[in-house]
């Protein structure tokens, strides 16, 4: 379960701009991947094409876990997503313009009351949170199916914070 809602309901009106959590461990396992689908001229993949490596990419860090048989774990790749996240809080903070981030979010970029989204750091934290941009058709149907999962997982978050 993601903290930032459980924070986002304990500080609720307080720091709505500070309030943000490391998301980008993902998009630095997929970046290969993601220049793959994204390739210029545009790749037609059929769905099927791009159910195996999605899959892949997603378990990553249990193929990495695997491999080690119980000795070790994905923990590089966390490593350096925090240290990314960390760099790009201090840039913005530090006035850099233009720092972008994914980043877990309070945001109305979906239906769920925190996303997670790329970002532009700034003096006070967040200072926009950007557009998804375009999808493929499987990624919006994957973008659909995990909606009611992540909305189940913020219930909790708040029905917790407010026992």
């Amino acid at each position: 379960m993601h903290q930032e809602p459980v924070w986002g309901c304990v500080y609720i009106g307080h720091y709505p701009d500070t309030i943000f959590g490391v998301e980008c461990v993902d998009p630095q396992e997929t970046d290969r991947g993601a220049a793959f689908f994204s390739a210029v001229p545009k790749a037609n993949l059929a769905d099927e094409d791009i159910k195996a490596p999605t899959k892949r990419t997603q378990d990553g860090g249990t193929e990495v876990v695997q491999a080690k048989a119980g000795k070790g774990s994905a923990t590089l790749s966390m490593a350096y997503a925090g240290a990314l996240f960390a760099d790009a809080c201090l840039k913005g903070l530090n006035g850099v313009p233009d720092v972008v981030e994914c980043s877990f979010v309070q945001s109305s970029i979906t239906e769920l009351p925190f996303f997670a989204s790329k970002v532009k750091f700034g003096k006070n934290g967040v200072e926009e949170v950007l557009e998804l941009g375009p999808m493929f058709d499987f990624e919006k149907q994957g973008l659909e199916s995990l909606i009611p999962e992540l909305k189940s997982s913020f219930e909790k978050g708040i029905k917790f914070v407010n026992q």
